[in-house]
């Protein structure tokens, strides 16, 4: 796929898209590999550390799904000919919903059905990754971060335990409101970027499909 984009942008000259233009989108495009390869870092490093701020998982995340949802938004505005403030809202739109899709990642690792993600729910907890429910019951469970401090690699008792602490703590309606947050402010920005009627209302229906999904 990564080369396929990439002879996908060599092709914008010989499909009409003005010189200028097509290296703005190579900009784009290389701008937003760099941040998806910080972004999995992070991730992966914030599995070996005791705490992660709320500031430093939004970092996390948007270099992961938000930064590649926005590139995509926001390339498809530029070749097309529009301006910067309507590129701009369509990165707005496509960054927002990327953090919606991401944190609901994070509730369905935790609370989704296994059946429907083809993922354990245990997962997530077993390798400690700091997802936001997890951030913000480490924030306010004692217990919990007594738990993730051990140095041995969880038990099931201990899985089993950590997510009943997480439970307690209201993680999971916390990270949906976040998640309904996200999604309103990608709406607002994709109705500020004014799309034409149906690809507007197509991404509009995608946009809710998404925070609803189930997996």
């Amino acid at each position: 796929m990564y080369t396929l984009a990439y002879a996908a942008l060599w092709d914008l000259v010989d499909r009409g898209a003005p010189p200028v233009r097509a290296l703005d989108a190579w900009r784009l495009f290389t701008d937003t590999c760099l941040a998806l390869t910080q972004g999995q870092h992070l991730d992966m490093a914030f599995e070996h550390q005791a705490s992660v701020s709320l500031e430093a998982y939004l970092r996390m995340i948007g270099g992961k799904s938000a930064a590649l949802i926005a590139a995509s938004a926001q390339l498809g505005a530029l070749v097309a000919g529009a301006d910067a403030d309507r590129q701009a809202h369509f990165a707005a739109f496509g960054r927002n919903l990327g953090l919606a899709f991401q944190i609901r990642d994070d509730i369905l690792g935790i609370w989704g059905e296994q059946a429907a993600t083809g993922k354990s729910t245990q997962t997530d907890i077993a390798t400690r990754k700091k997802t936001l429910p997890v951030i913000y019951a480490l924030e306010r469970c004692a217990d919990l971060r007594a738990l993730y401090r051990q140095p041995d690699a969880f038990t099931p008792e201990d899985v089993a335990r950590a997510a009943a602490l997480i439970e307690a703590t209201g993680a999971k309606a916390y990270a949906e409101k976040q998640e309904q947050v996200a999604h309103r402010v990608a709406l607002d920005a994709l109705h500020a970027a004014q799309p034409a009627p149906d690809p507007g209302h197509a991404l509009e229906t995608l946009a809710g499909w998404l925070l609803k999904r189930a997996h």
